[in-house]
């Protein structure tokens, strides 16, 4: 269990490494020190390892004290998902949590960092929503690897988006743009390369995802003069226009009546007004800074540290949702248990014991013997017409196993489709390249079925080469086109 200590919040971004450091305090968390430091260039675009130097310089020259941290891993590496779950005890829960987890994840838990947590005090008798996260597990190694070079010591990983989420929680009351209640407020973290959208309503995490658009993307300008808003703020704008379109088309939605910008890209002039009259939606920056007494820094550099001091936050206060991805969130179970063991099994050891006091007895016997060699050879005939027919059972298994195996193929898929999705046309080559076409409800639903084709053991590769709006009225409105491989043990069969 998490205990709160003194603790840095480190953001390896593309272009800016940040830095957090916050203790608890009597009113919630302290902020302490809090630095920023750019990357040098010719590091752009490299692996994430090369950043460590800047890390480890920024850590010296800001005076800060701590050592343990914890670090915001970009969203858009993140699978992040909320479920309701049926009412139940937390290990039936982590059960569901876990099946939930196997069928939706791209790829094995065992090459995942995972993690979940309720959204809140469930309710007896009520659904429990929570919050799940996953990352490959290759990727937060690399982060992890890149904090520890440069001197730290890395106690827990989480994904960016909750900072922002956090920081929002935070932020003094009345600061937020139409703090309507039980309205939902969107909040932009622009990066670099990428900004995170996410859409936060009742004190809850209600809808994320990630856009590529950043301020790498935004076209320059001549020193003397502001950067043009033009384009780049259309595209911003349209990014976020069509997550409140794509929120606002999921039961339970709630109006959303508040935008606050964060990230590096606060400070592009003219950003607040200008995102606030091309979405229609009250806009300002996030400024989380009152927990800060000695913080020097202006609205729009205090808005580029929100996804660090949220995720600080969060780690200093015990009550705060945190999703950590270091920690194994379904633990092995003891690998032996005498008072788990079946009844069939003690049962089988009581035999064993009986037989073994038999023989003994038998040996001292020579007529008992006699009498029991008797009954094997008795029984001979029958064990060998046993063993005749289990032999032929094997062969006519096998034949039927090499003679159904594209029946399994077409059952197998059968079983893997969701709901609201058909097929138009299926074609195999005879190399076991499969090209399906189809129709689906959603683009959703449309890497359900990816994720699936990926998971079962009769395909591979699978990944979809088109997918289309198209305009029939018949409810499902995408075309789409995937692409797969037999494996080589659907083959063989």
């Amino acid at each position: 269990m998490w205990k709160p200590r003194r603790i840095l919040s480190v953001d390896l971004g593309e272009r800016y490494v940040k830095v957090v450091e916050a203790e608890p305090g009597p009113r919630g968390f302290v902020v302490l020190r809090a630095r920023s430091a750019p990357v040098p260039e010719p590091v752009w675009g490299r692996p994430v390892a090369e950043r460590a130097a800047t890390l480890r310089a920024l850590l010296s020259e800001g005076g800060f004290l701590a050592r343990e941290a914890v670090l915001a891993l970009p969203r858009h590496l993140a699978f992040l998902r909320q479920l309701d779950l049926p009412p139940g005890d937390p290990q039936e829960q982590a059960q569901m949590v876990r099946y939930q987890a196997e069928k939706e994840l791209p790829l094995p838990l065992d090459q995942i960092r995972f993690a979940y947590a309720p959204l809140g005090r469930s309710v007896e008798g009520a659904p429990t929503p929570v919050l799940m996260a996953g990352v490959q597990r290759a990727a937060v190694d690399q982060y992890v690897d890149a904090a520890e070079s440069a001197g730290l010591r890395v106690v827990a990983a989480t994904v960016s988006t909750l900072g922002m989420f956090h920081a929002v929680a935070f932020a003094p009351a009345g600061s937020l743009p139409s703090a309507i209640a039980g309205n939902g407020t969107i909040c932009v973290d622009i990066g670099a390369m990428m900004t995170e959208i996410a859409i936060v309503a009742g004190g809850r995490l209600v809808f994320t995802r990630s856009a590529s658009i950043g301020t790498a993307t935004r076209p320059s300008a001549p020193a003397e003069t502001p950067a043009p808003a033009g384009d780049w703020l259309n595209d911003l704008a349209g990014e976020i226009q069509r997550t409140l379109r794509a929120y606002a088309a999921q039961p339970g939605s709630v109006a959303v009546t508040g935008l606050v910008c964060a990230g590096g890209g606060a400070v592009v002039p003219d950003l607040v007004p200008t995102l606030s009259a091309r979405t229609g939606v009250p806009s300002a920056l996030l400024r989380p800074w009152a927990a800060w007494p000695g913080g020097a820094l202006s609205d729009s550099e205090a808005a580029a540290f929100a996804t660090s001091f949220g995720i600080a936050g969060a780690f200093c206060t015990p009550e705060a949702l945190r999703l950590d991805l270091l920690t194994d969130p379904f633990p092995a179970p003891p690998r032996w248990q005498w008072k788990t063991m079946s009844r069939p099994l003690a049962a089988a050891a009581a035999a064993v014991f009986l037989l073994i006091a038999g023989g003994i007895a038998l040996a001292a016997r020579d007529r008992e013997l006699e009498n029991l060699r008797s009954q094997i050879a008795s029984e001979k005939p029958k064990v060998d017409e046993i063993r005749a027919l289990s032999e032929k059972w094997s062969l006519a298994r096998e034949w039927s196993d090499r003679r159904l195996s594209w029946i399994e193929v077409m059952r197998e898929m059968t079983e893997i489709f969701p709901d609201d999705v058909y097929v138009t046309t299926l074609n195999f080559d005879d190399k076991g390249q499969m090209t399906l076409v189809g129709r689906s409800k959603s683009d959703q639903l449309v890497g359900t079925l990816v994720t699936a084709l990926n998971k079962s053991t009769y395909f591979e590769e699978a990944r979809y080469l088109g997918i289309k709006q198209n305009s029939s009225k018949d409810g499902f409105g995408f075309d789409f086109t995937i692409q797969a491989r037999l494996t080589a043990a659907a083959v063989a069969r």
